[in-house]
């Protein structure tokens, strides 16, 4: 009876689990019954800006670091392509950013969620308490420095901070 209640229990639990998820036409899992989920929804490819080419921005729009790569600006990415965005201070919806979706400081807050603080960019569903407090970048190791506020790692194995809009030594120090 126990080997009976144990192997019906199994096959409701699968059967629940089977429930829960399907395929979608790509064969990625996509839950289902969740808000939320089960759709497809893509961002418009943003305008690429700055970079070592300094590629500007359309009238109207402003460049900031792309938060979907690996290059930082502060630390020692100075040639680091962007993506234009609308002006924070602008009324109009951002470019590129489909309906449901915002962006919000270096983040883009996804269905379900608002922009809680542009300056942490924190996202949160609308009915979590959201602090107001203000984000501030943070010190960044450089070798054996630390750069500060309005400074970024400009060259590590040297431990040169530079200025944000300052220039950097492409030169290579020998470990000590």
């Amino acid at each position: 009876m126990l080997v009976r209640s144990l192997a019906l229990g199994m096959v409701v639990t699968v059967g629940m689990l089977g429930a829960c998820s399907s395929e979608d036409e790509r064969g990625d899992q996509v839950d289902e019954g969740i808000p939320g989920n089960g759709e497809t929804t893509t961002l418009e490819e943003p305008e690429t800006c700055g970079g070592i080419a300094g590629l500007p921005c359309p009238a109207g729009l402003v460049c900031v670091d792309d938060p979907r790569d690996d290059c930082d600006p502060r630390m020692g990415g100075a040639d680091c392509s962007g993506i234009c965005v609308d002006d924070p201070d602008s009324s109009t919806p951002p470019s590129g950013v489909t309906a449901g979706w915002s962006v919000c400081g270096k983040a883009i807050c996804g269905r379900g969620t608002v922009c809680c603080n542009a300056s942490c960019s924190l996202c949160l569903p609308p009915d979590m308490m959201c602090t107001q407090h203000v984000c501030e970048e943070t010190a960044v190791m450089c070798g054996s420095s630390v750069c500060g506020r309005g400074e970024y790692c400009c060259n590590e194995s040297c431990s040169i901070c530079a200025p944000l809009d300052g220039a950097c030594t492409q030169q290579v120090c020998d470990p000590e």
